[in-house]
């Protein structure tokens, strides 16, 4: 009880949770975990939570070069494209609060101003790091990211050979398509969410699980719109 009353606290004072009601405060705190980071030890990719840092000291690093700090109050993972790249290492022992990735991205949906903050905060991190070739992300294309070859299933595939498929080109979304027209998008998680909660059987075919019509970008588009657009529907991958 003590610790919830002190994650509370903690995110009464923080942006952009202060600005919140307080039941809703409540109401994230309880879908808050913790985890202590001794120094010098690695921190695992975030992809399926938001990470809040409590206490103590990260730095991120692309191989020797140093990309960020972060300290008290900051944010990494979910949702924050452009920030979670790279590694990052515990500097000095650390408390982080690790908030569900699906109870944060309800939480954008339900309160615009968090989205709007978090949307700001990931297109500010694009500009602010260079690429390789010091060009600002802010200024990169679709285009200058895009796989050259894209990878496609057709509907009548089974969801185990989408499944095979994944597994072998290490890509966790493939791309519906029949006599070159996109239909659809299936995603490693539409095969968990939709396949095996459901208790469906591996020759079920992708047509009937997969997303239809998914929302797409111009190859064109700058990167930081592609990203505002996955932030604004909530999605994961955007077909190109």
């Amino acid at each position: 009880m003590m610790e919830l009353v002190e994650i509370h606290q903690f995110l009464a004072r923080t942006t952009p949770f202060n600005l919140l009601e307080k039941g809703i405060q409540t109401e994230l705190a309880r879908a808050i975990s913790v985890y202590y980071f001794r120094a010098n030890e690695t921190v695992p990719p975030q992809a399926q939570r938001l990470m809040i840092v409590r206490t103590g000291l990260f730095a991120r690093y692309d191989g020797q070069q140093l990309l960020e700090k972060l300290q008290e109050g900051d944010f990494d993972g979910y949702q924050l494209s452009g920030q979670s790249g790279g590694r990052l290492v515990c500097e000095e022992d650390a408390l982080v609060y690790w908030l569900d990735g699906e109870v944060f991205a309800q939480s954008r949906q339900r309160w615009p101003l968090l989205d709007n903050f978090f949307l700001r905060l990931a297109a500010r991190t694009l500009h602010q790091q260079p690429s390789p070739g010091g060009e600002g992300y802010f200024t990169l294309k679709v285009r200058d990211l895009v796989q050259p070859h894209k990878i496609t299933i057709l509907p009548g595939s089974s969801v185990q050979a989408a499944a095979q498929l994944m597994s072998e080109r290490r890509v966790s979304s493939l791309l519906v398509e029949e006599t070159g027209a996109l239909l659809g998008i299936i995603t490693d998680r539409d095969l968990r969410s939709r396949v095996l909660a459901l208790g469906l059987p591996a020759d079920t075919a992708v047509g009937q699980v997969m997303t239809r019509d998914p929302r797409t970008i111009d190859r064109d588009a700058y990167l930081f719109e592609a990203l505002q657009q996955m932030g604004r529907w909530r999605v994961h991958h955007l077909p190109v």
